[in-house]
């Protein structure tokens, strides 16, 4: 082998070496943007849930302590209505509150 054609298979090997390491950047920033989203996704859907769980827990919470009160004063079903309502309120307010946090 003479000089020249060691320069090409050298050169050739440089130019497939160069293709692959610029394939491997484009799938490795691909995954990192793919991990981003899917970060983003698991955060949105815990606050969903956080959202969810405060709401319910609020009007379930209102609805039992309504439920003792009509039980205990025999007020049936006022006190289980005021309670509904209330934990109602309470839990819009519950998640207003955390909407208002994570946007600051």
């Amino acid at each position: 082998m003479n000089h020249s054609e060691d320069e090409k298979s050298l050169q050739t090997r440089l130019d497939n070496l160069s293709k692959t390491l610029d394939a491997d950047r484009a799938t490795s920033q691909k995954t990192a943007e793919d991990g981003k989203a899917s970060a983003a996704n698991a955060r949105d859907t815990n606050l969903g849930s956080r959202f969810l769980s405060e709401f319910m827990g609020a009007v379930l919470l209102g609805g039992l302590a309504g439920w003792g009160i009509d039980k205990w004063l025999h007020t049936s079903p006022l006190g289980l209505i005021v309670m509904l309502v209330l934990g109602f309120v309470v839990g819009i307010w519950n998640i207003y509150r955390m909407a208002a946090a994570r946007s600051r």
